[in-house]
C-alpha cells in the first residue's frame, strides 16, 4: 500500500500544476471560509446526509479500511446513523441503525422523513433494490416500501412537487450504467418508468435542485477507463424534457457533491478518474447566467464525501482524501462559510483580524506565520494535518493590538499538506461575533 507521505507529495505536485494551469479565462477566484468544527463519531466513504431541522443525519458509507481485495473493494457498510447539530458542533450516536447498511446510495427527505433508496450492502457488490424510510419522530426505519424497478448503485434521488426523481445509476446488468429515470410517488408507494431517458449514461454523479429542474453533473459510464465526464444535463419533470445545451463543468468529475443555493448550485471534490487523486475543487455553478465560479478550494481533497446546507453554511464529511483504494478517510467535519450569498451581513471582524500566507511556502522544516489584531485578544493559532488531526498549537493566550508573528517547525513532521488556523474573539463579549480562518501550506523535505 502506498504511503501516506507519498501520496502527498503527488498531490503537491498536482496542486501547483492546478495553479499554474487553471482552466477558462472567465473563472475568477473568489474567497470564501472553511474551518474545521468537528470530529466523526463514525468514519465513512460513500455515505449519504440528509437535513432535518437544522440538524445532519449521516448514515451509510463503508468505514472499513482493512478488508478490501485486489481491486480495493469490500468493507460492509455501515449500518450506524449519526447526527449532527452544527448549533453545538456535538454528535448524536444513540439513533436505530439502518436495516441494512448501504454505500453509494441515495437520500432525499420528503415530509420530514428520509428516504433511503438503492446502494450496495458491501463496497463494490451486492446492489441493492430496497427503500428504508426514517422517521425522526419515531426513530424508526421503514423497509416495507416498494423496491425500486432493479437494483442500482450511485444513483441520485431528489423531490420535486412531491415525487421523488431516481437518476442514474450503476449495476452489473448490461449496460451496467442507466439512462432510464424513475418517479417515485411516496404518497401511494408507486413507481412510474416511462419518463424520457437521460441523454448520457452515468452513474456516480450528483445532482441539485433549482426551480423545480432537476441539474445532473459529472459521473462516469466507462469501466474500461474509469474516466470522469463534465456534462451537464437538466431535467424538467414539469415537461419531461431534458436541456443539454448548458455549459459543461470546468473539468471532468465524477464522485463529486454538490448542494443547491437559491439560483446557485456550488460543487465539490470529485476526482478526474475513479484511480486518481481527490480533488479539492470548489465551483458555483450560476443557474441564471449559465457561468461558473472557482471558489476557495477546499482543505483537502474529497473523494464520495457528503454535502450538506444548514442555514448560511455548507457542512463537508466523510469521505476518502487518497485516490482508490479509498483508505485514508477525512475523519472532521468541514464548514463552509456562505454568509455573504446567503444575504446575511459579513462578519466585520473578517475586515479587521488579518491571517496572512505563511512564507516560505512551500518550506523545508520551518515556516513563518504572521497575523494581526486590532485589540487585545484571545487568540489561538493552531497546525492541523491533512487528516484534520491537531499537530501543533503555536499559540493559545490572550495578546496585544498589533502584528505577531509565530516560527512553526515541522522538522518532526512528514512531508504533506497542513492546515493553520487563527481563531479570535469572545462571542461572550463585545460583537458577540468569533474570528476564524484557515489557510493552507506544504511541507516539502
Amino acid at each position: 500500500m502506498l504511503s501516506l507521505s507519498y501520496l502527498s507529495d503527488l498531490k503537491y505536485s498536482l496542486i501547483i500544476f492546478l495553479l499554474l494551469h487553471i482552466s477558462g479565462p472567465s473563472l475568477e477566484a473568489e474567497e470564501y471560509s472553511w474551518s474545521t468544527v468537528s470530529e466523526m463519531p463514525n468514519i465513512r466513504v460513500g455515505q449519504s446526509a440528509a437535513v432535518i431541522d437544522g440538524k445532519i443525519f449521516v448514515f451509510g458509507g463503508v468505514s472499513d479500511t482493512v478488508s478490501v481485495d485486489e481491486l480495493g473493494c469490500g468493507g460492509i457498510a455501515n449500518p450506524k446513523m449519526d447526527v449532527f447539530d452544527p448549533m453545538t458542533n456535538k454528535w448524536d450516536t444513540t439513533k436505530s441503525v439502518m436495516h441494512i447498511g448501504r454505500v453509494s446510495m441515495s437520500a432525499c427527505v420528503f415530509e420530514g422523513k428520509i428516504y433511503s433508496l438503492g446502494g450496495q450492502a458491501f463496497g463494490c457488490y451486492e446492489n441493492l433494490s430496497s427503500i428504508e424510510v426514517y422517521d425522526p419522530m419515531t426513530n424508526t426505519w421503514d423497509t416495507t416500501k416498494s423496491r425500486m424497478p432493479e437494483n442500482r448503485a450511485g444513483l441520485s434521488a431528489n423531490v420535486v412537487n412531491g415525487k421523488i426523481y431516481i437518476i442514474g445509476g450503476w449495476n452489473s446488468s448490461t449496460p451496467k450504467y442507466k439512462t432510464a429515470i424513475w418517479e417515485y410517488d411516496p404518497i401511494n408507494d408507486v413507481w412510474d418508468t416511462t419518463k424520457s431517458e437521460m441523454p448520457t449514461a452515468r452513474a456516480y454523479l450528483t445532482t441539485s435542485v433549482v426551480d423545480g429542474k432537476i441539474y445532473a453533473f459529472g459521473g462516469m459510464n466507462d469501466d474500461n477507463t474509469f474516466d470522469g465526464l463534465n456534462t451537464l444535463e437538466i431535467y424538467d419533470p414539469a415537461t419531461n424534457e431534458w436541456d443539454t445545451t448548458k455549459k459543461v463543468l470546468p473539468a471532468a468529475r465524477t464522485y463529486l457533491k454538490s448542494v443547491a443555493v437559491n439560483d446557485a448550485i456550488y460543487i465539490f471534490g470529485g476526482t478526474s478518474n475513479a484511480f486518481a487523486e481527490a480533488m479539492d475543487n470548489v465551483w458555483k455553478y450560476n443557474t441564471r447566467t449559465d457561468t461558473y465560479e472557482v471558489l476557495t478550494p477546499i482543505l483537502t481533497g474529497v473523494v464520495s464525501g457528503s454535502v450538506s446546507l444548514v442555514d448560511s453554511s455548507i457542512y463537508l464529511m466523510g469521505g476518502s482524501i487518497t485516490p482508490w483504494p479509498w483508505n485514508q478517510f477525512l475523519q472532521v467535519v468541514l464548514k463552509f462559510d456562505l454568509i455573504t450569498d446567503i444575504g446575511e451581513k459579513e462578519n466585520p471582524l473578517s475586515k479587521i483580524f488579518k491571517l496572512y500566507s505563511n512564507h516560505p511556502n512551500p518550506f523545508n522544516s520551518s515556516t513563518t506565520i504572521e497575523f494581526t489584531l486590532p485589540k487585545s485578544e484571545f487568540v489561538e493559532l493552531k497546525v492541523y494535518n491533512i487528516l484534520g488531526k491537531e499537530v501543533s498549537t503555536l499559540v493559545s493566550t490572550k495578546l496585544n493590538q498589533g502584528n505577531h508573528t509565530y516560527t512553526f517547525d515541522g522538522s518532526n513532521l512528514a512531508s504533506g499538506i497542513y492546515y493553520y488556523q487563527l481563531t479570535a474573539g469572545d462571542p461572550s463579549t463585545g460583537s458577540g461575533q468569533r474570528y476564524r480562518e484557515v489557510k493552507k501550506m506544504i511541507l516539502l523535505k
